[in-house]
């Protein structure tokens, strides 16, 4: 038994090789942080890297936080409903 996201193991889930289970009562929080230089110069991919996880995040309804510190910026994108 192994706890895997689901796009791990789709592949395997639909050639019949591992079975999916939901468990209502347990929710998880997936957090990823995307961190890059403040001031400095992203290439045209980097841009649009974050262009598609900034927009993906917002049509999920995802939390987007973006902190500045330590030179840095952070795009945290939390999977969850915003707080009201």
């Amino acid at each position: 038994m192994a706890l895997v996201p689901r796009l791990t193991a789709q592949n395997e889930i639909a050639r019949g090789q591992v079975v999916a289970l939901t468990v209502r009562e347990m929710k998880f929080e997936r957090r990823l942080h995307l961190v890059y230089r403040k001031g400095g110069s992203l290439s045209h991919a980097a841009r649009a890297f974050l262009q598609v996880a900034r927009r993906t995040a917002e049509e999920r309804e995802l939390k987007i936080v973006v902190s500045k510190g330590g030179g840095q910026y952070a795009d945290s994108l939390f999977q969850g409903r915003r707080p009201d």
